[in-house]
């Protein structure tokens, strides 16, 4: 600070871009970094849509150049035209996530610090739904002529940033990446046209392991595990690859292996990289998912608490490894409920589960807590999880669901009920809370609420055989007979046959009378 206690001004800072045919993405990734940025320089390898108008009316400064198939060359004649003490590049599918200026700010006051990694978060299009990727990579970096793009294609700066005597620390900044998230045949489509260079590169050149690597990692986008494993061991048998790029290839074997239900191989490849870089967390994860899917629970525990107590809980700022996957602890705690409810655990399962959802709020996550806890069978114990989950996951029906069961079970019937209404609330024609709510409702003789809950039901064309045995146990306490006997057929494959006669017989009986 000076003399008067303020802050002094942030270093500049430039977005470098290359860019074609971005009109769809462009306007949002320019909009995150908008107030961030003091210049934005963009190289257009020749779009043919308004890409270009966008960025023009955006101020940014954009330079037409021929695409030659390069990409290190296009991104570096975008780093030679920034003015910036720091630069900052990003796609045109990605965003700067909210909320990160004042600390992006912080990070480039750092004297003693050439480059930051940042967190790329991307979503996957998949076969059969999404999935979603950490990976952390070097976006953020002092301008200095000595560093520079390397590779044609899944270009790299920090080797550059290294060589220059440059330290790259590990940051919490996120980016989201959006170019993956497009239908499944789009994805494809997109990597199959970047792997034809790199699978060039690697015919050229026996001894280009890093195209190897960039391949094995399209073709497991892909889901295409069995194709990916041959470029991982040609890559791994490469003489003269750096020691941390051996243990990343070890773990992406590892990866391969578990996908593919190698699960006693993949533990021993991430000893093999463990063996290396003790402190890492891709080979202490795959190693514990490996040795639960074994079976070996006992020996996955104290794995998955290596990795919580190795930096909680962000697990992304210790890691020996630059090009380590960035864990969230979530995932770790997931894990470890699961493993926890296979040996017994189950008050440690509960515990470790209700952190993954504090920190995640997985739908698959809470499953899995709501599991736990039928087992656990305390529903005091539920009762305050699930109420601290209510503020979390407002929306969530299955969390207010289950709270009302386990009020119920504490006998706080005016408290279920109320969180039956809330279930009700958000999703009207849910079959399990009118069954419940005319049920309970049904047990507390409070019939006009029988009734207004069975109305509801038929409103939103919803059945049960609860909803149908309520309808008959109302008719019968308010002693209408004949509907109880035209409800009675309803029920017909609940009653044991020689039970129904008698009570079809007795009704017919009672009608007649009244």
């Amino acid at each position: 600070m000076n003399r008067r206690g303020k802050q002094p001004a942030s270093p500049r800072l430039s977005l470098s871009m290359i860019v074609r045919n971005e009109e769809r993405f462009l306007p949002d990734c320019l909009a995150s970094v908008k107030g961030i940025v003091d210049e934005i320089v963009i190289v257009d390898t020749g779009s043919t849509d308004a890409t270009y108008t966008i960025a023009t009316n955006a101020g940014c400064m954009i330079t037409p150049m021929e695409w030659s198939g390069d990409f290190s060359l296009a991104r570096n004649e975008s780093l030679s035209r920034c003015s910036g003490e720091w630069i900052l590049y990003l796609d045109a599918d990605e965003r700067l996530v909210g909320g990160q200026a004042d600390l992006l700010k912080r990070l480039l006051r750092d004297q003693d610090i050439a480059a930051y990694s940042m967190i790329v978060r991307s979503t996957i299009a998949l076969k059969d739904g999404h999935s979603v990727e950490l990976m952390r990579y070097p976006r953020l970096f002092r301008r200095n002529p000595r560093v520079r793009f390397e590779g044609m294609i899944h270009e790299q700066i920090g080797p550059s940033i290294l060589r220059s005597g440059g330290r790259i620390l590990p940051s919490t900044l996120t980016i989201d990446h959006l170019g993956y998230s497009q239908s499944f045949d789009v994805l494809r489509e997109k990597i199959e046209r970047n792997m034809g260079p790199l699978l060039l590169l690697a015919e050229r050149d026996p001894l280009n392991w890093y195209a190897r690597l960039q391949v094995a990692r399209s073709l497991m986008v892909l889901q295409e595990y069995t194709n990916a494993l041959p470029f991982v061991r040609e890559a791994l048998s490469t003489p003269g690859i750096p020691k941390a790029s051996v243990a990343i290839l070890h773990n992406l074997q590892a990866e391969i292996m578990m996908k593919t239900g190698q699960h006693a191989a993949a533990a021993e490849e991430c000893r093999q990289s463990l063996r290396l870089f003790p402190r890492q967390f891709g080979a202490r994860w795959f190693l514990a998912g490996a040795l639960a899917n074994t079976g070996d629970i006992q020996e996955a525990i104290p794995a998955l608490e290596e990795l919580l107590g190795m930096s909680e809980p962000s697990l992304a700022t210790t890691s020996q490894l630059e090009d380590d996957i960035v864990l969230p602890s979530y995932a770790v705690w997931d894990l470890l409920g699961r493993c926890y409810a296979g040996v017994g655990e189950l008050g440690k399962a509960a515990a470790s589960l209700m952190t993954a959802v504090r920190g995640s709020s997985s739908r698959e996550c809470l499953t899995r807590l709501i599991e736990v806890h039928e087992r656990l069978g305390r529903p005091h114990a539920a009762t305050r999880d699930f109420e601290e989950l209510t503020l979390r996951m407002p929306e969530e029906p299955r969390i207010h669901l289950y709270l009302a069961l386990w009020y119920k079970r504490t006998g706080d019937v005016v408290r279920a009920l109320d969180a039956l209404r809330r279930v009700l609330k958000l999703e009207p024609a849910h079959a399990v809370a009118l069954s419940w709510m005319a049920l309970w409702s049904l047990e507390r003789r409070e019939f006009e609420q029988v009734e207004q809950t069975l109305m509801h039901a038929a409103e939103y064309r919803v059945e049960s055989d609860e909803l149908k045995q309520c309808a008959f146990s109302l008719a019968l306490e308010q002693k209408h007979y004949s509907e109880a006997l035209c409800r009675l057929k309803a029920i017909t494959h609940l009653i044991p046959s020689t039970q129904f006669n008698a009570l079809e017989e007795k009704l017919a009986k009672l009608a007649g009378q009244f």
